[in-house]
C-alpha cells in the first residue's frame, strides 16, 4: 500500500489543451500518475491542491502510478507545504475525505 502526499498536477492534455490526466507530485520529488481517474474524476478540478492519497502502486514503461483507494484534499491548498520539514501544521485544515470502493 502506498501513501502519497503532495500536490495534484496536470499530467496529460488533449489536442485542445484540456487536462485529461493528473498526477500527484510529492514532497520527495516523486510523481505518481493517477491510474484510476475514472473512479475519481473530480481530481481534475482540484489541480494545485494538496492531497494525501492511499492506494496501490503500479508501474508501466517506467512510469509510476497509484490506484487511489482513499484520499483527503486539504482546504489550505499547497501553501502549507512551505512549512519546515516535520513542521506542517494541518490542525486547522479541513480535509475532504473520500473512500473509493
Amino acid at each position: 500500500m502506498l501513501k502519497a502526499t503532495g500536490i495534484i498536477v496536470p499530467a496529460r492534455w488533449d489536442d485542445r489543451g484540456r487536462v485529461v490526466s493528473v498526477a500527484i507530485a510529492t514532497y520527495t520529488e516523486a510523481q505518481y500518475l493517477v491510474a484510476n481517474l475514472e473512479a475519481v474524476p473530480e481530481l481534475l478540478g482540484h489541480q494545485k491542491r494538496q492531497i494525501e492519497a492511499t492506494g496501490r502502486l503500479t508501474s508501466s514503461e517506467g512510469i509510476s502510478a497509484i490506484v487511489i483507494e482513499q484520499y483527503h484534499l486539504y482546504d489550505d491548498g499547497p501553501t502549507d507545504i512551505l512549512a519546515p520539514a516535520g513542521g506542517r501544521d494541518t490542525s486547522g485544515a479541513s480535509p475532504e475525505k473520500k473512500g473509493i470502493v
